[in-house]
């Protein structure tokens, strides 16, 4: 066994046999809410428990994950909520054949690896509908992380006048 940095361990061999390993990567500290994040967290866990696949959470940046791939032993990596600006960064990865799909936002570019909401076409929708039955008065209800709902529903509201 050696020691790969503050604390976390890795031996030669997966500790378990007929186990693998898959890493779940944010760009920065996922947070724990009652919507989105811990439904897709969730869901993956439980499925991939199932499959005799251990889960490894990483916060690392593009240019990490060859590293991390090879430093945890992992089959492949899960992008959480992936920044748009690190699309080039991901293309490359996809090219060189590291194992990688996003989750959490399509991202121009990566059809097939990206997977996620439109929060454009889905504020526009929702406007589209609230607007066809009379409504006027339409509002916003979200946090501060919802800056890229919030613009979206903006846009929205100025394609229907309101």
């Amino acid at each position: 066994m050696r020691r790969s940095g503050s604390g976390t361990y890795i031996s030669g061999k997966s500790t378990t046999a007929g186990f693998s390993r898959v890493g779940i990567v944010a760009h920065e500290p996922i947070i724990n809410d009652d919507c989105y994040v811990t439904a897709v967290l969730q869901e993956f866990y439980s499925y991939w428990s199932k499959r005799n696949v251990d889960i490894i959470s990483l916060i690392r940046t593009p240019d990490q994950y060859e590293q991390a791939i090879r430093e945890y032993r992992l089959a492949g990596i899960l992008v959480l909520c992936p920044q748009k600006h690190f699309t080039p960064q991901i293309l490359e990865l996809i090219r060189k054949k590291i194992p990688i799909v996003t989750v959490g936002v399509c991202l121009d570019g990566l059809d097939g690896y990206s997977f996620g909401t439109d929060h454009r076409k889905v504020c526009e929708k929702a406007v589209a509908y609230l607007h066809k039955l009379g409504h006027t008065k339409i509002g916003f209800v979200g946090e501060a992380l919802t800056l890229s709902k919030y613009k979206a529903f903006e846009i929205a509201l100025k394609k229907h006048r309101l």
